[in-house]
């Protein structure tokens, strides 16, 4: 049995303080994102977008995220047949294809980068976007609150089936055959229980939003500005096991941004 504890958001981490400075605004679509893109970049030191493209769960993510916004897709809805030649899925592949080789707006060390390197690369301002979950600014509220007070969260870009952003879930899994199912029932519940869960939340300031909506208006949240993507729990759409046990958001949150007197983030972590 599989029991949703919490979710991420992977928004569109961003320089916003480049964004402003060049007075340029937030790009809506995919096409005004490289534009932007080349136009605030001086490789090599600052390049656009840092896209994972390695051989690694975040790679997983970003691309799909992206053939999702095209409308594309890698299995039928009978979660059998093979869609690797949709036309969605094609035209989101050419498109990072041309990000990388033509518009060079993809640092070339990410067909290399493990699930550190698209961290590493905004916590070192190598780059102006990365597609990734709250790690980083966890980390930044820790270790770089210059660099934490101009990051902002910005709506995933849309393609022509829309903004589709995505959402990591964590769940408790209770095996069938395990030798003491009450006592990991027992568990579950008790983690679940909202006074529970709420611990859970608060002590990770945020960063994992909450699977109930009672949970959606807790201070913490709207401290760290994520009521505008936890809002929209009720319109999360389940993917299926052969998309990762991942979840689409359909509707694009609120431009977010950490402003400097929000209370910093517990974690530190690099990867994810």
């Amino acid at each position: 049995m599989r029991v949703p504890q919490s979710v991420s958001p992977w928004p569109l981490v961003t320089r916003l303080d480049l964004l402003e400075a060049a007075k340029v605004d937030p790009p809506k679509t995919w096409d005004e994102f490289i534009e932007v893109c080349k136009k605030l970049q001086k490789p090599p030191r600052l390049t656009g977008f840092g896209l994972c493209l390695g051989l690694q769960n975040d790679t997983d993510n970003n691309v799909m995220n992206m053939i999702w916004c095209y409308g594309g897709k890698l299995v039928e809805a009978d979660n059998k047949t093979v869609a690797l030649h949709s036309k969605g899925t094609i035209a989101a592949v050419q498109l990072i294809a041309d990000m990388f080789n033509k518009h060079k707006i993809i640092p070339k060390g990410a067909i290399a980068w493990d699930n550190t390197g698209n961290n590493k690369a905004y916590q070192s301002r190598q780059v102006i976007f990365v597609l990734n979950p709250t790690s980083i600014y966890a980390y930044l509220a820790e270790s770089d609150k210059e660099l934490y007070n101009v990051t902002g969260l910005l709506p995933v870009p849309a393609g022509p089936a829309g903004a589709i952003a995505e959402l990591t879930t964590a769940e408790w899994l209770l095996f069938k055959h395990n030798p003491y199912p009450e006592v990991a029932k027992g568990l579950a519940e008790y983690w679940m229980a909202p006074e529970n869960l709420r611990v859970m939340i608060e002590e990770g300031d945020g960063r994992w939003g909450p699977p109930l909506q009672g949970h959606v208006r807790l201070r913490v949240l709207e401290a760290a500005g994520v009521p505008a993507l936890a809002r929209h729990a009720g319109a999360w759409t389940p993917v299926p096991a052969s998309r990762h046990h991942e979840c689409r958001l359909r509707r694009g949150a609120r431009h977010l941004r950490h402003r400097p007197h929000d209370a910093p983030g517990a974690g530190g972590e690099l990867g994810g």
